[in-house]
C-alpha cells in the first residue's frame, strides 16, 4: 500500500507517516513546499497511490467571521477542492482529517466534579455550532465531501505524538510547559475534559477505514474510555511538582469522542495515554 499524506511536514502529519511506515505502509510527504495547489492527478496516478490523507490545516481561532480571502480558507476549504478533484480523476479515495472545532464550544458535562460520572460522549449527529473561522471553514470543508462515495472523514478530538519536546498541539504543549517551564496556565482550572488519542492508533484507523472502504462517512476518533483525564492531570502526570495557574472561567469544559461508528469497524485505541506519559 501507498499513501500520500498531505500536510506531512506538521506535527500529526509526520507522526502519522511514522506510524504508517510501522504498519507497512509506505506513506510519501506532499507538504507547503510542493504547494497543495500543484499536486495533479497524473501524480497520484503515476506514482501508483492507493490513498491521499489530508493533514493540511491553517488555523484561525480568533476572527468569527469566515474572510474568502484568509489563509484559512485558502488551505481548508480551496485546497481540499482542490484534492477533490484531483483525486476524483485520478480514482483515488481521500481521507479528510477535521477537528473537534467544527462542533463548536459547549457544556456537554452534566457533572464536571467527577470524571467518572455522567461524562457525555459527543457522537458525529451532534449539531456543529463552530465559534472562529477555523471550526468553519473545516466545516465547510466537510461539507464538500459530503456524497462523494470514496471520502471519509475523521474528527480528531485530542491528537498527539511522541514528540511533545516540540510543545506543537494541546498534549505537546502542557507536557513540554509542566516539565520545561514547570508552570502551566489552565483555563477553568484545568477541569476540562479531553480523550487522548495517540497518533499510531490513529494511523491504524486510517489503514481500518481504507482496507474495509468505510466510505461516505464522518467517523470520531478519540483515546476511549480508558485514557480519559483532565487538563490539570495531563500536566500532573508529566510533573508531578509542576505549578498550575488559574486562567480565565469560560465553556470549555472539554467533551468526549463517541467511537462506536469506528468500533463498528473493528477498531479501537490501544495506546494508553498514562503509559505514554510514563515513558516518555
Amino acid at each position: 500500500m501507498k499513501y500520500l499524506i498531505v500536510g506531512g511536514a506538521g506535527n500529526l502529519g509526520k507522526g502519522c507517516i511514522k506510524a504508517l511506515n510501522n504498519l507497512d505502509i509506505q506513506a510519501v510527504s506532499w507538504d507547503i513546499n510542493e504547494d497543495i495547489f500543484n499536486l495533479s492527478a497524473a501524480f497520484l496516478f503515476e506514482n501508483d497511490f492507493n490513498l491521499v490523507v489530508n493533514f493540511s490545516v491553517s488555523v484561525d481561532s480568533k476572527s468569527v467571521v469566515v474572510n474568502p480571502n484568509s489563509d484559512d480558507f485558502k488551505v481548508n476549504v480551496l485546497g481540499l477542492f482542490h484534492l477533490i478533484k484531483v483525486c476524483e480523476m485520478a480514482n483515488v479515495p481521500i481521507i479528510q482529517i477535521s477537528t473537534r472545532e467544527v462542533i463548536g464550544v459547549r457544556d456537554f458535562q452534566e457533572n464536571r466534579s467527577d470524571k467518572n460520572s455522567n461524562l457525555n460522549q459527543v457522537s458525529e449527529q451532534e449539531p456543529c455550532l463552530p465559534k472562529n473561522s477555523y471550526g468553519k471553514t473545516k466545516l465547510i470543508a466537510e461539507w464538500l465531501l459530503s456524497d462523494r462515495p470514496s471520502s471519509a472523514v475523521i474528527r480528531l478530538n485530542t491528537c498527539y505524538t511522541d514528540d511533545w519536546r516540540s510543545g506543537k498541539g494541546l498534549i505537546g504543549s502542557l507536557v513540554r510547559k509542566s516539565r520545561v517551564d514547570g508552570v502551566v496556565t489552565l483555563d477553568n482550572r484545568g477541569r476540562a475534559f479531553r480523550d487522548p488519542l495517540h497518533i499510531a492508533d490513529l494511523a491504524s484507523l486510517i489503514s481500518i477505514i481504507f482496507e474495509k472502504s468505510f466510505f461516505g462517512k464522518i467517523i470520531h476518533a478519540g483515546g476511549g474510555s480508558e485514557n480519559i483525564f483532565t487538563l490539570s492531570e495531563i500536566c500532573t502526570m508529566a510533573n508531578s511538582d509542576v505549578k498550575i495557574i488559574p486562567g480565565r472561567e469560560n465553556d470549555d469544559h472539554g467533551f468526549l469522542m463517541d467511537i462506536n461508528v469506528a468500533r463498528s469497524i473493528g477498531w479501537c485505541p490501544k495506546i494508553l495515554f498514562q503509559e505514554w506519559i510514563n515513558k516518555t
